[in-house]
């Protein structure tokens, strides 16, 4: 006998084939592939020698060999480095510099991007928004040169400007306080054109139709911005955090090694990071292990710095999702709970010292259902009662054992009898 199978069941086998869009798609992506594969994960290999004491052996042979003959020295390539008077000096310069760079470029770029995106002149806004992204694409090879041009002690243009004014002229290269203001002022001025471009890409991406309703509110552009666009803009704003945040314990070479005319001696302790002290140490006569070793564990740190990002933001959203849903249990718990009974006020008390006397207790009632087999609500079943109460009381019901009287009668002869005593 023959089984029918189901169009689901169908359907997944026929995923599981390998089709011709599938064939495409991997010779697409052969190249890509291909190209990672050699130049990005095959170098790689060359973490052995971290953990390698890698010597030339004799006879002129290749780096594989040499790598290969030379003896393990396990961890003593990091314990030199961890234990060096650079170790502390680089790594308070990578975290503080990175840290300040975050800060304050996101805070520049969100502030331009929101600036721009509120312009009436449309065709302006592009002008000035080519403007600040130019000088993204500018190297700092070409940037060193103009900040030579600002700094040289005895022809530049800030000296000059100070000389005039009746001061002395600053010799930049050889004072090391002014520089971190120096960096995060150029990695500001070069790195905002990009982060303003992502956040204006965010920005059209919002609804219109929430600031047309918000202007229907009366809400000004202060509120505008503070309700519906940082809010818009927050995926984008954390997806930026989390990339700058993996990249906290690299370095641009070029901004700290070129700007800064090759790291003199004047300013190695205030200058000098993980990629300027690898790059030194290469080109100096120092060990390749304990090279190797500060690169690993550069590159150790960024990806622990990438996941404990990930791992932030994800407790983050978790934690906000169960605060919006707490109140929401809280609301359906207390609905779902049964009412607790009320005292009875101060003020009803004569009220119910004038009223009539209520009949005896009786055995406790089930509770009440209606037709339809569900539970009353507490409300009605209150008014069912009081208008039992006046009902008994109207038809002088006094207690359990006791029958009504004809309470009307008496009242009719009462009357008659005081008239005629008038009379």
């Amino acid at each position: 006998m023959e089984t029918k199978k189901s169009p689901g069941l169908m359907a997944k086998v026929r995923r599981k084939r390998w089709t011709k869009d599938d064939t495409e798609l991997t010779l697409l992506s052969l190249p890509t592939l291909l190209w990672y594969l050699i130049f990005s994960y095959l170098p790689m290999f060359g973490v052995v020698i971290a953990f390698k004491e890698y010597k030339l052996a004799p006879g002129g042979h290749a780096f594989l060999y040499n790598l290969f003959a030379s003896d393990w020295a396990g961890f003593k390539n990091f314990k030199y480095f961890f234990t060096s008077n650079s170790f502390f000096m680089l790594l308070r310069n990578t975290i503080l510099y990175n840290i300040a760079f975050i800060i304050i470029s996101a805070t520049v770029a969100v502030g331009g991007a929101l600036m721009l995106s509120n312009m009436r002149n449309k065709r302006g806004s592009k002008v000035y928004q080519t403007m600040m992204f130019l000088p993204y694409f500018m190297s700092w090879v070409v940037v060193s040169y103009f900040v030579y041009a600002l700094l040289t002690p005895e022809k530049g243009y800030l000296n000059g400007i100070i000389t005039a004014l009746g001061g002395n002229p600053v010799m930049w290269y050889q004072e090391k306080k002014y520089w971190p203001f120096i960096l995060v002022i150029l990695n500001t001025w070069k790195g905002m054109g990009y982060g303003m471009v992502m956040y204006l890409a965010s920005i059209t991406g919002i609804d219109p139709s929430l600031y047309e309703a918000a202007v229907m509110d009366g809400a000004t552009k202060k509120q505008q911005m503070r309700h519906i666009t940082l809010p818009g803009i927050k995926p984008v704003f954390i997806m930026m955090l989390i990339l700058d945040c993996g990249k906290i314990f690299n370095s641009d070479f070029g901004l700290f090694y070129q700007v800064t005319g090759g790291i003199p001696q004047s300013l190695y302790t205030t200058v000098s990071t993980f990629d300027t002290y690898v790059y030194n140490a290469i080109q100096s006569t120092a060990p390749i292990g304990q090279t190797a070793a500060a690169s690993f564990f550069q590159a150790i740190c960024s990806c622990g710095m990438i996941l404990l990002a990930i791992i932030a933001g994800v407790v983050y959203f978790i934690i906000k999702r169960r605060r919006k849903a707490a109140p929401a249990a809280a609301e359906e718990k207390a609905a779902d709970a049964p009412d607790s009974p009320k005292v009875p006020d101060a003020a009803a008390a004569p009220e119910a010292a004038d009223a009539p006397e209520a009949p005896e207790a009786v055995a406790a009632p089930k509770k009440e259902e209606n037709n339809s087999g569900t539970r009353v609500p507490n409300a009605e079943k209150k008014s069912r009662r009081m208008a039992e109460t006046k009902r008994r009381a109207s038809s002088g019901y006094v207690g359990k054992h006791c029958a009504p009287q004809n309470i009307s009668k008496d009242s009719a002869r009462s009357k008659e009898k005081q008239q005629y005593d008038e009379k």
